[in-house]
């Protein structure tokens, strides 16, 4: 049996390197592709509060979207909601079934209808600040639309 040379081992090396460098490159890339590019939102920061949202929305509740809202947003869509100070407020929308147990949702003048559920949480408090139960999105949620045209 004839022993590679010296060429023959070097290329191997460089080869075996470069594909090690392009797996790692493409691994890390795909974990900070940029804001949400995972997930679809720049709301990534508001995902801490999932669990708590998905524990007040319910176990039939699914999950629609999530939006990060500055306080002028925050007092649009509810108007008599203590922030409790908060500068960021998420906003986590799911929709429920309906009482056949199915989940529709219809789209009408550019509003989307269905039982929804908001949960609102301060970001920087940590904390749960409202549940509303609603029959109208008051905002795009990536999720909520996947289906309706």
């Amino acid at each position: 049996m004839k022993k590679p040379d010296y060429t023959t081992k070097l290329c191997k090396r460089f080869l075996a390197t470069l594909v090690g460098l392009f797996l790692l490159a493409s691994s890390l890339t795909s974990c900070g592709g940029g804001a949400g590019a995972g997930l679809g939102t720049t709301a990534s920061s508001c995902f801490t509060g999932l669990p708590t949202a998905f524990s007040t929305a319910g176990h039939e509740a699914h999950f629609l979207g999530v939006r990060i809202l500055n306080p002028t947003q925050t007092k649009r869509i509810s108007t008599r909601l203590d922030t409790k100070g908060s500068k960021k407020v998420c906003l986590f929308a799911f929709q429920l079934p309906d009482k056949a147990g199915k989940y529709i949702k219809t789209r009408s003048h550019g509003k989307v209808f269905g039982n929804f559920v908001l949960v609102f949480y301060a970001l920087d408090k940590s904390v749960l600040l409202k549940k509303a139960e609603i029959s109208s999105l008051p905002l795009d949620f990536a999720h909520a639309f996947s289906i309706i045209s």
